[in-house]
């Protein structure tokens, strides 16, 4: 394939169909000179993009494809528009590949970046970013690059640097009520991961209070307010599967009890997330929130056993227990069945409404599998009795001697 770049002096040069912008030229010249004086020209300057001209193959033949700064540029924004991302980062990296120095290229990394935020390529995404603030001259074209950079960062597992970027952005003298609750939503989230969980939930704490500053309290449908409560479920869910039940019986107790007060407030703030009725977000909460007595069930039942049980003793304790347990699992599914219901209601279709009719699924399962167990092992006070001879005493009754 060959390529030729033709410049602005080279296209005067060239037999039509450039001609229409030669005409062009003398048009503008002849009337800048006046009709009292033609002696006198004026020379006038196109400012045009540079062309690129290629020799392809195409069913056989040879054709010449052309390209232009600018139609990629629309092309790659159309592509985006449309969800069509591979296309949007096609058209975007042609741009920057065959025309580096265009006016468009700068923004051409700044929206390729985009389209690999969306096409979940983060750590594509995050290199663009980086580079975007290292171009741009303008406050507000580097707080743009900064927030998307550290987004990708986050969603690309880099925690430390996330959090020392919002550190920078959170001292910004300028940045707004929305920009704040975000940078700490995000510096929470970083946080989160890193096991910082203390710092993380102040941060989640932060972005709710700028959020209902800006709003004076009205936060429905806000997306930074629900995310920021499904974050809090999220931690303390968190919080809660990390406390293991094991023995003695008062270490358990006390276990139990710690576990209980992390499931209540992850709880909360999943119920919190569903209440600012954010499409999303609501859905998200649905699955989190039946996911957390799943959870807290798989939890309690993988509790240490006594060491003094028997396999048949331990057997029917799992059964029993099971059993006591049952209404945490049909409480999981009623919220799965809700949460499904609910995304039908909004016409909301997304990851979380799969995801959760793939647990409802595994749930029904389960509950199934549990009674056909203990349907088998019946209840321990019914138990038979094992078949075979009955085994002879040693004793045996004597005779007298004189017989």
């Amino acid at each position: 394939m060959k390529s030729l770049e033709l410049s602005k002096n080279q296209m005067t040069n060239l037999n039509p169909p450039f001609w229409p912008f030669c005409l062009l030229t003398f048009l503008l010249c002849f009337s800048a000179c006046g009709s009292r004086n033609l002696t006198q020209k004026k020379s006038v300057v196109l400012e045009m993009e540079p062309v690129v001209l290629e020799v392809a193959e195409k069913d056989g033949r040879k054709v010449v494809v052309t390209y232009d700064a600018q139609s990629l540029f629309e092309s790659g924004k159309a592509a985006y528009k449309t969800g069509k991302f591979a296309q949007c980062i096609e058209d975007y990296t042609q741009l920057l590949a065959r025309f580096p120095a265009s006016r468009y290229s700068t923004v051409a990394v700044y929206n390729r970046g985009l389209c690999l935020e969306e096409d979940r390529q983060f750590g594509l995404a995050v290199r663009d970013f980086r580079t975007y603030t290292g171009l741009v001259k303008t406050d507000s074209d580097l707080l743009d690059g900064r927030f998307r950079w550290g987004f990708n960062l986050v969603e690309s597992g880099n925690y430390p640097l996330a959090v020392r970027l919002y550190d920078q952005l959170l001292n910004h003298p300028t940045i707004g009520e929305f920009d704040r609750a975000e940078a700490h939503l995000r510096r929470g989230i970083a946080r989160m991961a890193l096991r910082q969980y203390a710092e993380a939930e102040k941060d989640f704490r932060s972005t709710l209070k700028w959020v209902e500053q800006k709003t004076q309290g009205q936060i429905q449908g806000n997306d930074l307010a629900a995310e920021s409560h499904y974050r809090r479920g999220e931690l303390f869910g968190i919080l809660s599967s990390n406390v293991k039940l094991k023995l003695p019986l008062k270490s358990m107790k006390s276990d139990l009890d710690s576990k209980i007060r992390f499931f209540r407030r992850a709880q909360s703030g999943f119920v919190d997330a569903l209440n600012v009725r954010s499409p999303y977000w609501a859905t998200a909460a649905g699955l989190k929130l039946g996911e957390l007595y799943e959870r807290f069930y798989d939890d309690v039942i993988s509790a240490e056993v006594p060491k003094g049980f028997d396999l048949s003793t331990r057997q029917y304790y799992l059964l029993e227990l099971k059993a006591q347990l049952q209404p945490v699992l049909t409480h999981s599914i009623s919220i799965y069945e809700r949460n499904i219901a609910m995304g039908l209601r909004l016409g909301t279709d997304n990851e979380w409404l799969k995801e959760t009719e793939q647990r409802l699924n595994k749930l029904r399962a389960l509950i199934e599998e549990n009674k056909k167990a203990a349907d088998e092992m019946g209840p321990l006070d019914s138990k038979k009795k094992p078949k075979g001879k009955r085994p002879k005493k040693r004793s045996r009754i004597k005779k007298p001697e004189s017989a």
